[in-house]
């Protein structure tokens, strides 16, 4: 008897946390509504503007993002700096427990968005997603990004922050010969960190890597640009801005109980 009664509160246990459903969020960016968005380490400088298709960038973008492979045709998030300082990094973080999208700051969880990648041959462009993001992390938390004219790195993709070895030119170096749109993806689990990258937004990932180990443990979603201009003291371009669309924020319900089985 005892032993059918733990046995029926194991299973009821089992039901009710079953019942704790995975979250996910989506920012689209198809109106001006930019709640929960904020650059704590750059302050109120970082212009953060969604809702158009207009493209800022005076003077235009040789490929802008409007008409670039793999636009999807909606508003997008137009990220930069107008005041030109701090290298042109700025941040878009977003507070999904504040906004009452989730209860608590997840550990893990999976990040991605719709990333423009910028090929700008007299300026330096690094644009990427980001997880675990906290003040002690500033402007370094887990990124994946892409590089162009970084001085003294390879261009192509990179990772850094968050605990983890900073590495440009990773996936053997693959590297983009023109500005296009491409989905980026970072999974978030423990002490790791999975990469993958959507370069021709089909809904496959050509580009993948596992187990890149980290330090950071919680934090939020960030969006993240760098635009300055290498021959000038790197000193950020304030007429130029960065691209994304379609932030997913993805939190598994807690322990992964939707995936216990139960044996007999």
């Amino acid at each position: 008897m005892f032993k059918r009664r733990c046995a029926l509160v194991f299973i009821l246990m089992i039901i009710s946390l079953c019942g704790m459903a995975d979250t996910t969020i989506t920012k689209t960016f198809n109106t001006p509504d930019m709640s929960g968005w904020s650059d704590p380490v750059n302050a109120a400088v970082t212009t953060m503007t969604a809702g158009s298709v207009i493209p800022s960038d005076i003077p235009a973008l040789a490929i802008p993002p409007d008409t670039a492979p793999g636009f999807n045709g909606t508003p997008f998030l137009c990220l930069g700096r107008p005041d030109g300082d701090n290298y042109g990094v700025g941040l878009a973080v977003y507070d999904a427990v504040a906004q009452g999208d989730i209860a608590t700051t997840p550990t893990d969880c999976v990040v991605e968005a719709d990333v423009f990648i910028i090929i700008v041959p007299t300026l330096r462009h690094q644009e990427g997603v980001g997880g675990r993001w906290t003040a002690a992390n500033g402007n370094l938390p887990f990124e994946l990004f892409y590089s162009e004219n970084t001085p003294g790195q390879p261009n192509g993709y990179g990772t850094r922050g968050g605990g983890s070895t900073t590495a440009y030119g990773r996936f053997g170096g693959v590297t983009e010969s023109s500005s296009r749109w491409v989905h980026m993806k970072i999974v978030l689990n423990g002490a790791m960190a999975d990469i993958y990258v959507d370069r021709n937004m089909d809904g496959i990932y050509e580009l993948s890597e596992t187990g890149i180990a980290l330090t950071a443990t919680e934090g939020m979603p960030v969006l993240f640009s760098v635009i300055n201009d290498p021959s000038n003291g790197n000193v950020g371009v304030p007429t130029q801005y960065s691209y994304f669309d379609n932030l997913i924020l993805y939190v598994p319900s807690p322990l992964g109980i939707s995936d216990w089985m139960l044996h007999s």
